[in-house]
C-alpha cells in the first residue's frame, strides 16, 4: 500500500519502492527478475486497461507505442544480455545505481517544480 501511495504521488510508479522489498524477498537474482517481470506485467496490463476504460487511450498514443516497440526489445535484449553475463553481485550493484539513477531524476523533477 505505502509502495502505491508514494509512487502514485511521486510518479515514480509503485515498483520502484516494491524492489526494496523483493531484494529481501527474492534470495537470487533469477528469482527476484522473474518476479520482479511477473509484477510489471501485471501492474502495466492493469493500468492499460483502466486508460482504456477511462478514454486515455487515444490513436497517437497507440501509434506512439508501436513506434517505440523496438527500443523496448532492444532494451529487453541488453538487459538480458547483461543478465545473464553479471555475477549477482554486480547485478544488486547495476541495480542499486539503477535505483539511485531514478531516484535522484524524481529529486531533480521535483526541484524543477519548486522553482
Amino acid at each position: 500500500m505505502t509502495a502505491g501511495t508514494v509512487g502514485t504521488v511521486s510518479g515514480g510508479g509503485a515498483l520502484y519502492f516494491l524492489v526494496a522489498y523483493l531484494k529481501l524477498a527474492c534470495r537470487t537474482p533469477e528469482s527476484f527478475r522473474g518476479t520482479n517481470l511477473v509484477l510489471s506485467g501485471f501492474f502495466m496490463t492493469g493500468r492499460m486497461l483502466f486508460f482504456m476504460i477511462a478514454g486515455l487511450v487515444t490513436l497517437k498514443i497507440i501509434v506512439e507505442a508501436l513506434v517505440l516497440v523496438p527500443v523496448i526489445f532492444l532494451g529487453t535484449w541488453l538487459g538480458t544480455r547483461f543478465f545473464h553475463t553479471a555475477s549477482p553481485e554486480r547485478f544488486w550493484a547495476a541495480l542499486q545505481g539503477l535505483l539511485a539513477c531514478g531516484a535522484l531524476a524524481l529529486v531533480w523533477k521535483g526541484y524543477a517544480k519548486m522553482r
